[in-house]
């Protein structure tokens, strides 16, 4: 059975769209038998940082790779996504420092309209279809290795540069 692999979906740039984000995300990483947990609450941060710093439209884009989904979100603001480091009792500037501390990879590329900011979470081995309810429970062994945090801007090249570009296209 073939599994999709990639899955996307645009937003308005108003505070409801955090929450659609966070469940167009959960329902398909449950359709891909992902844990969604971890996704859930950071497509939130990087949503709510699209609607309240860029204040445009965004979209969501999944990749289901080997071992691992990059979700990526793209708007139309410009600079690039960096964390901030602000003292214990502020109340706001930890989220990207949330990012970084609970995804395998992630980082922030221009992309031709704005910016790309993406993360990576683990997925077990894609060599089946999504699991059903009755699946026993993933083996932790099957999950991606840590991976290189990239952090603020990933700064190359590489294959995050040429994915955001297919994704803000």
């Amino acid at each position: 059975m073939d599994v999709d692999t990639t899955a996307e979906a645009e937003f308005a740039p108003v505070l409801e769209s955090a929450r659609t984000a966070r469940r167009h995300v959960v329902a398909v990483l449950d359709r891909w038998g992902v844990d969604s947990h971890v996704a859930e609450l950071l497509v939130s941060e990087l949503a709510t940082n699209a609607i309240i710093h860029a204040g445009t439209a965004f979209r969501v884009t999944l990749h289901r790779l080997e071992r691992s989904v990059r979700v990526a979100v793209v708007d139309s603001g410009g600079g690039l996504a960096r964390p901030n480091r602000y003292s214990l009792t502020a109340g706001t500037g930890r989220g990207l420092a949330m990012v970084e501390d609970l995804s395998l990879a992630w980082g922030s590329d221009d992309a031709p309209t704005g910016k790309c900011v993406w993360f990576e979470v683990p997925a077990p081995a894609q060599t089946r279809g999504p699991r059903t309810d009755d699946a026993p429970p993933t083996d932790r062994s099957d999950l991606a290795p840590p991976i290189t945090r990239l952090g603020g801007n990933s700064g190359s090249a590489g294959s995050s540069d040429r994915l955001c570009a297919r994704i803000a296209a």
